[in-house]
């Protein structure tokens, strides 16, 4: 009886403890789990802190780098300017050296000058003691005076070597000068032209006033003198455009209005060569 209620006991026994066994591991699952999810949450936390670290370091080592670059820019732009401040006081000390050099030069040409100078009140003295000696045969000390320059002509003179250009700008001016000469004369001729036929217009006025009785007297009588008026008037304004050049009255007195046209005809004929010289070219 009691080895049957032992044998029971250990059934149930068996049976509680299997059941326990099975909580228990429940249980450590559980916790297994909770624990590795804690642990999970606690690695992800520390994944983030170590992100934001790493950042927060890159972030410092940059602006560390930035700062040594500008410390290293401003250490070059010094020691840019320094080598500038180097240049300018090494020019600064060669103008100085040359400076000094030229002052060295014109110290040595009026320490010589003045030497000169001396030298030579020296000499003038030694002269006028040589004139003012008693015993001088010469008397007094004979100064030269000196010679000017030869005195010269200071107009440029033509020779004979001129060139073909300049030959022909001179007969060009010439030219001109003719053709002026010829205008000027036929300016003249044309104005007293014009004062004899005014005249001789004049004294058509007078003989058409003249009454035609006093005209048949006169006819009668022997005719008017109109022509010998006329030409005494034209000889008169021919005349005065004559040059005084001797024995110009021989000859003179016996010409008429041909000799007037002559010349008239002469000017027409040289203003028309000076007319083609200009077309072909010679004005300037």
């Amino acid at each position: 009886m009691s080895a049957r209620l032992d044998k029971r006991m250990e059934e149930k026994n068996g049976a509680l403890k299997k059941t326990g066994d099975e909580v228990t591991v429940s249980e450590e699952m559980e916790k297994i789990r909770k624990e590795n999810d804690r642990l999970r949450i606690l690695l992800l936390k520390e994944d983030v802190v170590n992100e934001g670290s790493k950042v927060a370091t890159l972030q410092k080592e940059i602006m560390e780098l930035k700062q040594q670059a500008m410390v290293k820019k401003v250490a070059e732009d010094d020691i840019f300017s320094m080598k500038q401040e180097i240049e300018q006081l090494r020019s600064s000390a060669l103008a100085k050296g040359n400076f000094e050099s030229k002052l060295d030069g014109l110290r040595t040409e009026v320490s010589r000058l003045k030497i000169q100078g001396m030298k030579d009140r020296e000499e003038v003295e030694a002269w006028k003691g040589e004139a003012l000696r008693p015993g001088n045969t010469r008397g007094s000390v004979v100064i030269d005076t000196p010679d000017g320059l030869p005195r010269g002509s200071p107009r440029p003179r033509w020779t004979d070597n001129i060139r073909e250009s300049d030959k022909w700008k001179q007969e060009y001016v010439k030219m001109k000068e003719m053709h002026r000469a010829a205008s000027r004369e036929a300016r003249v001729l044309k104005g007293k032209r014009a004062v004899a036929e005014g005249e001789a217009i004049k004294l058509k006025e007078q003989l058409n006033k003249v009454p035609v009785e006093e005209f048949d007297t006169q006819r009668e009588r022997g005719g008017t003198n109109l022509k010998t008026r006329l030409e005494a008037v034209a000889n008169r304004y021919t005349r005065k455009g004559l040059k005084a050049t001797p024995r110009r009255d021989m000859g003179v007195c016996a010409e008429s209005f041909g000799a007037a046209n002559e010349h008239f005809h002469f000017i027409e004929a040289q203003k028309k060569d000076l007319r083609n010289y200009k077309k072909s070219g010679l004005e300037m």
